[in-house]
């Protein structure tokens, strides 16, 4: 407020001052360090090292927060407690000098103000302190003290505020009080019964306009630089809160359209992941109707192969045993033709000796060389059936061989197909493991799609999260609107308080008039009382003593006549010379009594007449100078009356203006400050609700970015397993191949060795052939083949004896003499 230069701290009385009056002035001067602290781990600033007190005054001595001072006051020290005891140094020209009861009437008010301030800063600070105690509850602090320093601040906030609150009590009190003086000063400033009296002291409608004349510009100044300084705060505050909204509802916008942006794009990612799956699913589809109808062709292929292929062998084979098992039974018809041969020889050998014995030797010979002649063809046929059963026996040999061969090749087609057996073994297992790998994929695809969902939830999440924060846009416009309406319902009340001083400097103004009117009344009497003497001064007082009280004189003055009636009737009064005759013509005081007694009559006339004056006030009427005897008595039952009525009236619109004006700028300064404090409670519920919502979204793009990672890795490694099941099925493809080029050319083999033989068994078996093997015998049979012959045929015959007999085998077979055959030089 203005006329305030020294304050009185709230924090100095409570806490323990350690200055010592022998210390320099430099050391308190200077700021706190932290070595001046307990604790040594306190690493604060300077600014966090100051204390409460000197940051205060820091802030009463900045201009900035602090109300601009008149400067005609602005050198003055004022305190709350006193009244009167001390007077300004200096005045601006044109202005009265107040007196001590108004000067401690308008302190009292600014000192009001100042500590509803102050107030207010202490709340702010406890409530900042108490949320920092709450803070320090949650989070780890930098030293362990912190607690304790915050809730001894929380303790010393408290005990500031109960003292403020008890000063403004106080204030409250001795503004009432004040405003009772006034009123009492007032009413006790009214002329009094005696002349000495009334002549020392002043006439106190100068006093009435003396302080209603220095009332107004004290007045106008308060009510000044309370509309500028609520006007300039609340365009601050107002400023600020815009600012601070219009900055917070860009960067809303702005992250808004940023994580729209972003859900646009993860949309887009998420559609394209679909379409990638959805491609994926059909590619695997289509590799799985390939690879189950490759399988199947393959499986037929082989199974056609190998069926086909052991049906062609299985013939040829077969026509091979039943050849190999022609040749083993003539192999067996030539070994009984050569038995039987050789049975048949030595028959004839026996028969050739039984002859010679007995016939003549003419016929010996005869026989004997026709003898010679078959012994030399049986010799040659056996001879030939040796060759023949050596050549059978090779073929047999080779034969084997070949069977053999066919075993082999039968084994290995055998191991052919146990190879195809393992392959197809492998491609099912490869098939088995696609199942498996199309199975994980199904799932991964199922996974994706309950990560769409979730993604989907989250986008959901993110546009309810949106919904709200529009819905926070338009509460915090809302709010906004609702600054606005509220801003302008404080101008309508401060237009209303401006209107009201208005008023009430209007009603200053009647009553000055009023004063003034009195004044002149007054002065009036003063000069036609000036030569009056001690007793009739007396009489006077005696006669106004047996007046009625003032109620029946208002009562009286309520129903006078209208001003304009007395106007008309004042202005048709005779001069004054009329008067004093008239007044000397009067009848005596029995008429007046009788004239008393007509008052009720008077009384109403009075009532309507105060009722239309209230209605349309007008200034009164300057009286006519009446004559002496009768300004004794009717002027002063005319004036105090109306003195009194002046004196409460002034006293009851005094106080109830000053309770109005001090009540409705103490609801505006708390009204203010609760629209401030709200807006702060708002801007920090935003704040709050802005990091919950970055915390989200911060979450859901972590969501979103693992998700993608996830399902790229996905992407990659199906890609790759359909890389590597490519590779595992032209390998196969390759392998089968390979395996079907091998079986072709190993049944071309057989097929050509098993053509081969049957042809060489057809030429074995055929006419030509034993015809070609006679000839050639008979053409390159030598002429001793005939003893070779017979040795062959004496051999075979033992052979034949030796294993016809049951002897034993080692039987030297004797002649008909009873010795032993000799043959070639041998038994």
């Amino acid at each position: 407020m203005a006329g305030r230069r020294g304050v009185d701290h709230p924090g100095s009385s409570g806490s323990f001052d350690r200055r010592d009056d022998r210390a320099p002035a430099a050391y308190y001067n200077r700021l706190p360090d932290y070595r001046d602290r307990s604790s040594e781990r306190y690493h604060g600033s300077p600014q966090e090292l100051r204390s409460d007190h000197e940051r205060e005054s820091i802030s009463s001595r900045d201009p900035s927060t602090r109300r601009p001072l008149d400067k005609s006051t602005s050198h003055r020290s004022i305190n709350a407690g006193d009244h009167g005891s001390r007077t300004p140094s200096s005045a601006s020209s044109g202005r009265r000098i107040l007196k001590p009861g108004q000067q401690a009437m308008m302190e009292l008010l600014g000192d009001m103000a100042h500590h509803r301030i102050q107030l207010h800063q202490v709340e702010a600070k406890l409530q900042r302190t108490k949320r920092e105690l709450s803070q320090s509850n949650t989070k780890p602090t930098e030293f362990a003290s912190v607690e304790d320093l915050k809730r001894r601040e929380v303790q010393r906030y408290e005990d500031e505020k109960t003292k403020l609150e008890q000063k403004l009590t106080q204030i409250y009190q001795k503004l009432q009080t004040s405003f009772d003086s006034l009123v009492k000063q007032l009413q006790q400033q009214l002329p009094p019964a005696t002349s000495d009296r009334q002549l020392e002291t002043l006439s106190p409608v100068n006093n009435i306009q003396g302080s209603i004349s220095e009332l107004e510009p004290r007045l106008a100044e308060l009510q000044k630089q309370i509309t500028s300084g609520m006007e300039s705060h609340l365009q601050r505050e107002l400023k600020k809160l815009k600012e601070s909204d219009n900055n917070e509802i860009q960067c809303l916008r702005s992250s808004l359209d940023e994580e729209k942006q972003k859900t646009r794009f993860l949309a887009s990612k998420l559609e394209d992941g679909q379409r990638e799956n959805q491609m994926l699913e059909q590619r695997l589809s289509r590799l799985e109707q390939k690879f189950v109808g490759i399988d199947s062709k393959t499986q037929m292929q082989i199974s056609t192969e190998v069926d086909e292929r052991w049906n062609k062998k299985i013939p040829s084979i077969d026509e091979k045993f039943s050849k190999i098992q022609e040749l083993q039974k003539s192999l067996d018809d030539h070994t009984t033709q050569l038995a039987s041969l050789k049975r048949s020889a030595s028959m004839a050998t026996k028969s050739s000796t039984a002859a010679s014995n007995t016939t003549s030797t003419t016929a010996s010979n005869a026989t004997v060389e026709q003898l010679k002649k078959t012994v030399e063809m049986q010799g040659r046929n056996i001879k030939f059936l040796t060759t023949k059963q050596d050549s059978q026996v090779l073929k047999v040999e080779k034969l084997q061989i070949l069977t053999d061969s066919n075993k082999l090749d039968v084994e290995s087609n055998g191991d052919l197909l146990k190879l195809q057996d393992a392959a197809v073994a492998e491609q099912r297992n490869k098939q088995e493991s696609l199942e498996e790998e199309i199975a994980s994929l199904k799932s991964l695809s199922h996974d994706q799609e309950e990560r769409h969902k979730l993604l989907d939830k989250t986008v959901a999440g993110l546009s309810s999260t949106v919904k709200v924060l529009s819905q926070g846009q338009e509460s915090l416009a809302a709010d906004a609107s609702s600054l606005d309406s509220s801003f302008k319902d404080s101008k309508k009340s401060l237009d209303m308080h401006t209107s009201d001083i208005v008023s009430l400097k209007a009603l200053f103004q009647r009553q000055q008039k009023k004063s003034d009117v009195l004044e002149q009344s007054v002065a009036s009497l003063q000069d036609a009382t000036a030569g009056w003497s001690h007793q009739e001064f007396r009489r006077l007082g005696e006669k106004v003593h047996e007046f009625p009280p003032a109620t029946g004189l208002k009562r009286l003055l309520e129903e006078l006549p209208p001003a304009t009636d007395l106007q008309r009737l004042l202005k048709e009064l005779p001069p004054a010379m009329d008067l004093k005759r008239l007044l000397k013509e009067l009848p005596p005081t029995k008429d007046l009594k009788q004239l008393l007694a007509d008052v009720p009559k008077l009384k109403e006339s009075m009532s309507e007449a105060m009722v239309r004056s209230s209605n349309t006030p007008a200034p009164a009427p300057v009286p006519a100078p009446a004559p002496a005897h009768m300004t004794k008595e009717m002027v002063i039952q005319m004036v105090n009356p109306q003195i009194r009525e002046l004196g409460n009236l002034l006293k009851l619109d005094l106080s109830q203006k000053f309770t109005v004006v001090a009540e409705n700028f103490g609801k505006t300064i708390d009204a203010a400050n609760a629209r401030t404090s709200k807006s702060e409670a708002d801007v920090k519920e935003l704040d709050e609700r802005i990091s919950k919502i970055d915390k989200t979204l911060k979450q859901s793009q972590k969501e979103m970015r693992e998700t993608g990672e996830s399902l790229q890795k996905g992407f990659r490694e199906q890609t790759a397993e359909v890389d590597a099941m490519k590779g595992s099925i032209a390998l196969a493809f390759r392998e089968v191949d390979k395996n079907r080029r091998e079986a072709k050319a190993g049944t071309d083999d057989v097929q050509f060795q098993l053509t081969h033989m049957t042809d060489w068994a057809k030429n074995f078996g055929s006419k030509q052939w034993h015809d070609s093997v006679a000839q050639q015998i008979a053409a390159y049979v030598p002429s001793h083949f005939t003893g070779q012959l017979d040795s062959l045929t004496t051999r075979v015959s033992t052979l034949e004896s030796r294993g016809n007999d049951s002897e034993g085998a080692n039987k030297r077979r004797k002649g008909v003499n009873g010795s032993p055959l000799v043959l070639n030089g041998s038994y």
